[in-house]
């Protein structure tokens, strides 16, 4: 059982809703790293809430190194423990699907990802009572497309149908956003991300003109899409792509 103390933070720090609010992450690492005294952590190595704080702290510092420097492998060895121990074992807590649906970009590989997509979709429908469900699994279903793009173009040797897993994917989140109207941002984004995964410049600059009529004012939604856009238009792989060497 997660005590109500730690459920709270937790509660704030999936509220940030990304990792550009670096100032309100480190306040919450700092409430995290209070919850527990030295002789807790040493004595009761296996208690939930302790492993639950420390799988807390180490996404947070991953999402900081991520932002940073976008080192999705320094990144991953952070959170390497939490995926690990979530692939072997079947009774995750509601806390660890939040967590896992926010960390999924910080997988090790699209195989990896696309494993413990396979088991948060099963341990989702356990938790159906909670109305907040179908807004994580559009969130797991949104998150996944992003994965899916990154492997497209920063993973090589995957055996993955990567373009028939996305459209999956965001076939899913259409279906959510269809019953909850709080799922349109994250369906807005992903048409942007489906749009840079079939290379269609001209639909890439019409979905973020749009984007920028229907939500300028909240800049960090506008400019994490512009940057996220940016990074893959650049790379090397995407470039090669669009060059015909496919």
């Amino acid at each position: 059982m997660i005590q109500l103390e730690l459920a709270e933070i937790l509660d704030k720090m999936f509220a940030i809703g990304g990792n550009h609010n670096t100032e309100k992450a480190f306040e919450i690492r700092n409430n995290l790293l209070d919850l527990h005294s030295i002789e807790d952590v040493l004595l009761k190595p296996y208690d939930a809430n302790i492993i639950m704080t420390k799988d807390a702290i180490n996404f947070l510092d991953a999402s900081a190194i991520h932002a940073q420097t976008t080192d999705t492998v320094r990144a991953n060895a952070y959170m390497a423990p939490f995926f690990e121990r979530l692939l072997q074992s079947d009774e995750w807590n509601y806390y660890e699907i939040k967590l896992l649906v926010s960390s999924m970009y910080l997988t090790e590989s699209i195989e990896q990802a696309l494993e413990l997509c396979s088991k948060a979709v099963k341990r989702i429908v356990d938790f159906q009572i909670v109305d907040s469900m179908d807004i994580l699994e559009g969130g797991l279903a949104c998150n996944m497309c992003a994965r899916l793009l990154y492997a497209k173009y920063f993973e090589n040797n995957t055996k993955i149908d990567l373009a028939n897993e996305f459209e999956t994917q965001l076939h899913k989140l259409k279906q959510l956003e269809d019953a909850n109207y709080k799922l349109v941002i994250p369906l807005r984004i992903t048409k942007i991300r489906q749009a840079v995964f079939n290379q269609d410049q001209e639909l890439i600059d019409e979905l973020i003109e749009k984007l920028d009529e229907d939500y300028g004012d909240y800049n960090d939604i506008t400019n994490i899409v512009k940057n996220g856009v940016h990074f893959y238009i650049t790379s090397e792989k995407y470039n090669e792509l669009l060059g015909g060497e496919k």
